[in-house]
């Protein structure tokens, strides 16, 4: 029952933030903003993922008892250049996707909205994978120095960006929203479909 609670407090609460964040205007123009849904009646599985030319990588299945309308979520990578994590969280259809969208937040949101202290988090499941760890300076391939222990911490989020697409959502690496975005679409590119 308190699950359900935190569920609808954070919905409400990501709404409010969002709908006064896209009232402000600030003169730049941003080139990505978090989050990005592409309807499709489509209806995916794991296998669209794993098998070619996708060719991602499963690491582990997350337990969906705190997320409401998933119906499975992965955590894995697929190797490009160099190798990139994304967590893939499956629905019955792109609307219970779309209802899923409150929750992609914590791990994938505005700095505000991201919650990966267990304490904060209402999808507690694989937080220690989505944990990034920034040493005292960053570089844009990711940590130049000192580590969780060294003058840094662990309270980033690796995703920085996602995409829902007909029954899924996924959440992609990257140091920006651009970047993040960037291997979102490099993914997506290859899935047949």
């Amino acid at each position: 029952m308190k699950n359900i609670y935190k569920i609808i407090l954070m919905t409400l609460l990501i709404l409010l933030i969002t709908g006064c964040s896209s009232r402000q205007s600030s003169g730049e123009s941003s080139a990505v903003e978090v989050g990005k849904t592409i309807s499709s009646d489509v209806i995916y599985n794991l296998d669209d993922f794993t098998g070619s030319p996708v060719k991602f990588k499963k690491l582990k299945e997350y337990s969906v008892e705190e997320l409401t309308y998933a119906k499975s979520v992965f955590y894995g990578f697929r190797k490009f250049e160099e190798p990139v994590d994304y967590e893939i969280r499956f629905f019955d259809s792109h609307e219970s996707a779309l209802n899923g969208e409150a929750l992609v937040r914590e791990r994938a949101g505005t700095k505000e909205e991201i919650k990966l202290d267990k304490d904060e988090a209402v999808f507690t499941e694989g937080l220690k994978d989505v944990r990034h760890c920034f040493g005292e300076s960053q570089g844009e391939g990711g940590v130049a120095g000192g580590g969780a222990g060294i003058g840094g911490h662990c309270i980033n989020s690796k995703y920085r960006n996602y995409v829902i697409q007909g029954n899924f959502i996924l959440l992609c690496q990257g140091m920006d929203l651009n970047a993040s975005m960037k291997n979102c679409d490099n993914l997506l590119s290859l899935l047949e479909k």
